[in-house]
């Protein structure tokens, strides 16, 4: 099912991305309509970097929503990738001081690199696990409704979709 759906309505984007014709499927407007909740816990983690759009992607834990603002960017000016922020696996500090601020610096200077060139994945960063599970978006939605804080993790033993 997720293979149809990306080939009729997000072939060239992702799915948080994409937009949402008003001729698309009921079904589709439906599973589109809950994607504010994934944004409330889902985020990239770092391998090679080389898929995760620095601009675009949720990448950084500790920043709202896990995604930068760049203090001195234009929207034609690179980088892109994450990548391109790495030198030998290690951030280069000069590009960084370059395009963020400090409040956005020390947060990505946390991030742990991989030197062996290992894919970019996903993950919920609201479950232990950081598997996505029904009950840890419910849990969610319910410290959303109740107008808490971030809501706590929750233990990855029973927590299945």
């Amino acid at each position: 099912m997720a293979k149809i759906l990306k080939e009729k309505y997000f072939l060239n984007s992702s799915f948080l991305d994409a937009v949402v014709s008003p001729d698309a499927s009921y079904s589709w407007k439906s599973i589109c309509n809950a994607r504010w909740v994934l944004r409330k816990g889902v985020r990239k983690i770092i391998g090679s970097g080389a898929s995760v759009d620095i601009w675009k992607d949720p990448w950084v834990p500790s920043l709202p929503e896990f995604r930068v603002e760049g203090v001195n960017r234009t929207s034609d000016q690179g980088p892109y990738m994450v990548d391109e922020l790495l030198i030998k696996g290690s951030w280069d500090i000069g590009v960084l001081e370059s395009l963020f601020s400090r409040v956005e610096i020390d947060p990505i200077r946390k991030i742990s690199t991989s030197m062996y060139n290992t894919d970019d994945c996903w993950t919920w960063m609201l479950a232990k696990s950081g598997d996505f599970s029904v009950r840890s978006a419910y849990n969610c939605l319910l410290n959303v409704d109740n107008g808490g804080g971030p809501p706590p993790l929750t233990d990855a033993v029973g927590d299945e979709a």
